[in-house]
């Protein structure tokens, strides 16, 4: 496990107490590791991709294998189900021809969802990003003014407020990307009317995932975690949070169990701290 390559990993709590982490492997299907046991099984295999984990019971969860241009949705939470003839998931929204959905978050139970989305090549004349919601009532693109045109690793709605969503840009802002936009953090309070850069004081490098918790933000980057203090806007000041990471890509962080964040790094498998 600790060399595993994760694209994502999220932890929840087992009936006897442990806790279970289970997260997407590059090319080794979905992992299920225990606080209880010293052995990783592979329950699904192929190339394991993000996962949803019940945080109070991890016995229930659900793995991916890749994105694609719809937004389904199901009101029966772990209860959902689908039949040969019938399915609970129906179809929301469709984010367009060619377009593939990377990044996905919801608030108010599961009812109001935000969905990001890549389309063509990058870098290239084609390419495409943006970000869908039905937030205000209807499903509509934002606005992506101001916004970078690179790919959108990661959407965070706060769960006090659908309107305060952050939206995390990977790729780099000044090489390789012409025409690509700077900045990798960007922050609206108005369901995406309006963004503001909250990059700060950011290296210039892939960013991936951004947790919100206790008022504090930690973003998931190639080249770790940092952290920040909720509400400063433009003049937010990052710093690295903890020690002892290894040096590795971290591509998503969630919370979990235990007041932990759950960092899943490609490379050197899976590791938590207290924010």
């Amino acid at each position: 496990m600790r060399s595993w390559q994760y694209y994502d990993a999220r932890a929840g709590k087992l009936s006897d107490g442990s806790t279970a982490v289970i997260g997407g492997l590059q090319d080794n299907g979905t992992a299920v590791a225990s606080t209880a046991t010293s052995q990783m099984v592979e329950p699904a295999g192929g190339d394991g991709f993000d996962v949803i984990v019940d945080p109070a019971n991890a016995s229930n969860w659900v793995g991916e294998y890749t994105g694609g241009r719809y937004v389904w949705v199901s009101t029966k939470g772990w209860a959902t189900s689908c039949t040969a003839t019938a399915c609970d998931w129906t179809r929301a929204f469709d984010t367009g021809a060619g377009h593939a959905v990377t990044a996905l978050t919801s608030a108010n139970s599961g009812s109001l969802v935000y969905a990001a989305w890549v389309a063509g090549g990058n870098p290239g004349p084609s390419f495409a990003s943006g970000i869908a919601t039905n937030y205000g009532g209807t499903w509509h693109q934002v606005s992506t003014t101001g916004l970078p045109n690179r790919y959108i690793a990661g959407v965070t709605v706060d769960p006090a407020n659908p309107a305060h969503v952050y939206a995390i840009f990977n790729g780099y802002s000044r090489r390789f990307v012409p025409g690509g936009g700077v900045g990798h953090v960007f922050e609206t309070f108005n369901g995406g009317q309006s963004w503001t850069d909250i990059s700060g004081n950011l290296p210039d490098i892939a960013s991936d995932a951004l947790v919100l918790d206790h008022g504090k933000l930690a973003l998931a980057t190639d080249a770790g975690v940092f952290t920040a203090r909720e509400g400063e806007s433009a003049g937010t000041f990052w710093f690295r949070l903890g020690a002892g990471l290894p040096n590795a890509s971290v591509n998503d962080l969630t919370t979990g169990p235990g007041d932990y964040i759950y960092a899943a790094t490609h490379g050197r498998g899976v590791w938590r701290i207290r924010l």
